[in-house]
């Protein structure tokens, strides 16, 4: 082997061992903080959604909703409803198509890496000209816990959201967190 070839070989290991430790401490950065997130928000949107689902309602599907968003983070939100008599669970998430009003040119496009977070959530993202959609049938109860962890990926893969950030909750039929939540040990 020539010395140029070792030179080479040896700078393309270190350049691989470099990127393995890179992607390991950017992996481990996001599994922290998905942790973070979900000890502080996955129990008490849990029982919320609950809340929604079990309320009664003069009109069959209307208001049976809940929309999570971070008001620091633009303009961004996921927001999940009960629909077809709670037998669907039609969720959105904002791509930013409807942030500019009717008529004006579209100034913000969300990037690959948003998109793709929300196709590995199982959100339909195909079209420019909509919100990102997510749709699951169910019978009986659903997972309350399973659709707030997706709600929780949502903010945090598509949008950045981390657990310092202030995350709100608008669901006319949730008043309060009555669960208790513990934290995970």
């Amino acid at each position: 082997m020539t010395p140029f070839a070792a030179h080479a070989l040896r700078a393309g290991c270190i350049a691989w061992l470099l990127l393995t430790v890179l992607n390991q401490t950017v992996v481990a950065q996001t599994l922290d903080s998905r942790a973070a997130l979900f000890a502080q928000y996955r129990c008490p949107l849990a029982d919320l959604l609950r809340q929604v689902f079990e309320a009664p309602s003069a009109y069959r599907d209307r208001d049976r909703f809940l929309v999570l968003s971070a008001p620091l983070i633009q303009k961004n939100y996921v927001q999940c409803m009960f629909a077809v008599n709670r037998t669907k669970l039609f969720c959105e998430a904002s791509s930013g198509y409807y942030d500019e009003a009717p008529g004006r040119p579209r100034r913000s496009f969300p990037s690959d890496v948003t998109k793709a977070a929300f196709e590995n959530l199982g959100f339909a993202t195909g079209n420019d000209q909509k919100n990102y959609s997510y749709e699951r049938d169910f019978t009986g109860t659903p997972d309350f816990s399973e659709i707030a962890t997706l709600m929780l990926l949502a903010m945090h893969d598509g949008f950045g959201a981390r657990a310092d950030a202030r995350l709100t909750v608008t669901a006319p039929f949730a008043k309060k967190v009555l669960a208790i939540c513990k934290p995970a040990n």
